[in-house]
């Protein structure tokens, strides 16, 4: 998730290492000392608004722009298990692929994995009785990417 302050705009990312303040990376806003304040303006942590993370939606999916291609897992489906591989994502300290999630059409997770930065991530997910779902990929730079697939 990502705040950011009321006053200057400063943005706080949860996934980020915050050296100057000495806040490691994948550090929750919630789990912040209450005495955290906006390294630019000294405005209170109180005052950090949530950014509403946005699902980002291809138009096309066999038309990718770059940005979506990076952040769309390869996947292959063989007896109702899923294999999905991020490997073709960029692996930095300040830009990694952080969840994976799939989703039922009623929009129910039905089970979500968290990725481990600097590894190689091949995630398995079983889809016995599942015909049809969403795969989300969780960027910690660029927000959400998402898809619907069917199961052949």
């Amino acid at each position: 998730m990502k705040y950011h302050c009321a006053y200057c705009n400063y943005i706080y990312n949860e996934f980020l290492w915050e050296e100057e303040l000495n806040i490691n990376k994948i550090t929750l806003f919630q789990k912040l000392p209450d005495y955290f304040c906006c390294p630019n303006c000294w405005w209170i942590k109180d005052d950090f608004i949530q950014l509403k993370e946005e699902i980002l939606y291809p138009f096309d999916i066999h038309n990718l722009t770059l940005l979506e291609s990076i952040h769309f897992p390869k996947y292959k489906i063989k007896n109702d298990i899923i294999k999905i591989e991020v490997n073709d994502h960029i692996s930095e300290e300040d830009h990694f692929i952080y969840k994976i999630w799939i989703y039922e059409p009623n929009w129910e997770i039905i089970e979500e994995k968290t990725l481990i930065y600097n590894k190689k991530n091949t995630i398995k997910f079983d889809l016995d009785y599942i015909d049809e779902f969403e795969i989300r990929v969780h960027c910690s730079k660029d927000w959400i990417f998402s898809t619907w697939l069917i199961k052949k």
